[in-house]
């Protein structure tokens, strides 16, 4: 616009500016950001043999079309980048930072999925409340995820004209392979434990450098919706993948209770690949497979609070 001005003034006072012009425009355009790459880390399974047990790359997210990234500045509003063209099914994606008016000066901190609403960078909210997942959708049993996992990245800052966000999970994925002795078709399971240790709301700092979460909301245990879940064969083997909180609470053993379509409980023990018991035990950027077989107990009628009356204390106090 600077450039457009100063040619639009009569030849003798061009004249006059033109090294000063020369200089503006140059020096505009050296503070510009040119590029901008948005790189998302793998998650980290908790052992080798977990890595083995399966072929499949779940672990890694990767770039889906739609999906936007946000940036905030050290100082000012946000601005967001969506994921366009060949970056769809890469862990990575290039921009053009010239055009969304970035500078240097200044740290960015880039975080996903963006929210128009975001404010303020030290405190950005994050909700694991309301999963949802539909098997109707088998090409990808994680496409319900998208709005679930949270990815940050410390503030960077420019390294010549370029800058580089490296994205980490702020919570853990955990990949439930539950097998149910009875066919069936089943709305929901719930994850619990026997107290309330679950952060299921929070907020991240994307400016402290360490991005520092603070606890909104604890509960003693997450749910996730099921849709057209249906098992035909004694047995079978349903996958759920659940997005979760980073929470360490290694005296808590976490159980599972899977609702069907009659409103019927089937619980179960959550163990880890080798055997052992499963606690709230759940890091940054992890990703945890857990196995669990639920079964209804003979005998057992519901009550109003959901929760089945066979007098056994099963831990919790989910509704």
């Amino acid at each position: 616009m600077k450039r457009t001005w100063l040619l639009g003034i009569p030849f003798l006072l061009t004249s006059f500016y033109s090294c000063d012009q020369t200089d503006i425009v140059t020096d505009s355009k050296s503070e510009e950001v040119d590029k901008v790459l948005v790189k998302i880390g793998q998650m980290e399974e908790e052992n080798a043999l977990s890595r083995l047990s399966a072929n499949e790359n779940v672990s890694q997210y990767l770039w889906e079309l739609n999906d936007t990234v946000g940036v905030f500045p050290s100082k000012g509003g946000q601005v967001e980048f969506p994921i366009e063209g060949e970056a769809a099914g890469q862990s990575y994606a290039n921009f053009d930072g010239g055009g969304w008016a970035l500078r240097k000066g200044y740290t960015y901190s880039a975080y996903y999925p963006y929210n128009f609403y975001n404010r303020n960078i030290e405190a950005v909210p994050i909700s694991y409340l309301g999963q949802v997942y539909d098997a109707h959708y088998k090409k990808d049993e994680r496409e319900h995820l998208r709005n679930y996992l949270y990815f940050a990245s410390v503030p960077a800052s420019t390294e010549g004209n370029l800058l580089v966000f490296n994205l980490n999970n702020v919570g853990n994925v955990l990949k439930l392979t539950l097998t149910f002795p009875t066919p069936g078709t089943y709305t929901s399971v719930t994850v619990y434990t026997d107290a309330p240790v679950i952060p299921v709301k929070k907020t991240i700092n994307l400016k402290d450098g360490f991005l520092t979460q603070k606890t909104i909301e604890l509960s003693d245990s997450l749910t996730i919706g099921l849709k057209n879940v249906t098992t035909t064969i004694a047995n079978e083997e349903v996958v759920v993948y659940m997005s979760f909180p980073s929470v360490s609470q290694g005296t808590h053993p976490i159980k599972l209770v899977a609702y069907d379509s009659q409103g019927f409980p089937y619980y179960s023990d959550i163990t880890k690949l080798n055997g052992d018991a499963a606690y709230a035990q759940f890091s940054v950027n992890g990703f945890q497979r857990r196995f669990a077989t639920p079964t209804l107990k003979p005998g057992l009628n519901l009550n109003v609070g959901g929760w089945g009356s066979d007098d056994e204390d099963h831990g919790g106090t989910v509704k």
